[in-house]
């Protein structure tokens, strides 16, 4: 199972407004890809590896961590105010 691992990561430093980032999986690979068409000046892929996988930079900006709840379209365990 090891040798199948296939490794997503976003990193920065804090301070920075860009991201670097390595995409294995096809949604966020084209995900990207559309964004760097949208937004060439913002969004940039600089290496497409051999098995398909890319790195990118994009702003940091473009991050967003949520997660809804299915039921009320909400935040899960926040409450709205």
């Amino acid at each position: 199972m090891i040798g199948d691992m296939k490794e997503n990561a976003i990193e920065w430093i804090t301070g920075d407004d860009t991201v670097t980032a390595t995409f294995t999986q096809k949604k966020f690979i084209n995900r990207i890809r559309r964004m760097s068409k949208a937004h060439g000046e913002l969004v940039e892929i600089t290496h497409e590896n051999l098995d398909g996988s890319i790195v990118c930079k994009f702003p940091l900006k473009a991050i967003h961590i949520t997660i809804y709840n299915a039921k009320t379209g909400g935040f899960e365990g926040v409450e709205e105010e």
